[in-house]
């Protein structure tokens, strides 16, 4: 589950007295989760973990599962088979526990490259995610190496969303469809 929808669950107003007995563990993921939002599952009684990962990732590459969940909030847990991950500082070389860098992935689960750009070197996917690893082995992801908007789900890139995006001041044209974003943009394309 988003963190997005998670926060919407918590605040509404049946959330205190909605029987949740079914529910064994909630897993969310594809942002850094507030740890508020993961404590108030635990407030419940529902662990909540976290999980890590992208589409290139075939879903998931590091997760956190209900026995640590209560223990670990905010940790996105360990590299899950068959993925293996790495914390790279900028010139290509392994950080130390506690150091933060960029997380790379690989595995048979990986994509094996973009479409019409070159495989992935070394079989690495290098996730533009900035983490690091605890003394324990345990991963957290704490920013992203470049600046990313993430909007009902998807990642919208400052490059690719720049020259679309301009705040509000009329209704779209009838050849031009738009979808609110957040801080009071409008992003607009054009139906071709």
């Amino acid at each position: 589950m988003v963190p997005t929808l998670a926060q919407a669950l918590i605040a509404h107003p049946d959330w205190a007295t909605t029987d949740l007995s079914s529910l064994r563990l909630v897993v969310t993921g594809s942002t850094i989760v507030p740890s508020s939002v993961m404590q108030a599952f635990h407030d419940r009684g529902i662990p909540c973990g976290q999980v890590y990962g992208a589409t290139e990732t075939a879903p998931c590459a590091i997760g956190l599962g209900a026995a640590d969940a209560r223990d670990r909030v905010g940790s996105v847990g360990r590299p899950r088979a068959p993925c293996e991950a790495r914390i790279v500082d900028d010139q290509g070389g392994d950080c130390a526990a506690g150091q933060r860098g960029e997380i790379w992935l690989r595995g048979p689960n990986l994509m094996q490259g973009y479409w019409r750009e070159p495989p992935l070197a070394g079989d690495w996917f290098k996730s533009g995610d900035i983490g690091y690893r605890d003394a324990e082995g345990w991963w957290w992801v704490v920013d992203r190496k470049k600046d990313v908007v993430i909007s009902g789900g998807e990642n919208i890139y400052r490059p690719s969303s720049k020259p679309c995006c301009w705040p509000i001041r009329a209704s779209p044209r009838r050849r031009w469809s738009g979808a609110r974003m957040g801080a009071g943009a409008k992003c607009r394309w054009r139906w071709w």
